[in-house]
């Protein structure tokens, strides 16, 4: 708003988002999520028991042990399955 009112003030402007409207992209995302995390019978795709052993496992396997503060400096989603099959937890056993 400042930059509109007063442009003379303003040699530059980055701006990160300057059409960003929250409000609409709430009304679109929030049922989404509410039932994107779950299967067609309303039963839970990764069940909190099965995102605890996944979660200690990334940790484990995948965090910098140079930084020794569980920082995971990739996204390896294929490892991720590995680990939950290696500890016996298929799509049926997650809960899918």
């Amino acid at each position: 708003m400042e930059a509109q009112r007063f442009p003379d003030d303003f040699q530059g402007i980055i701006a990160g988002a300057p059409a960003f409207n929250q409000a609409a992209l709430n009304a679109m995302e929030e049922p989404y999520e509410s039932t994107a995390d779950e299967t067609a019978d309303g039963e839970p795709i990764l069940t909190a028991a099965a995102a605890q052993v996944l979660h200690n496992a990334v940790i484990s396997q995948c965090a910098d042990p140079g930084l020794r503060d569980g920082t995971i400096e990739f996204d390896d989603r294929e490892r991720a399955r590995a680990i939950l099959r290696r500890k016996g937890y298929t799509k049926k056993s997650a809960g899918n």
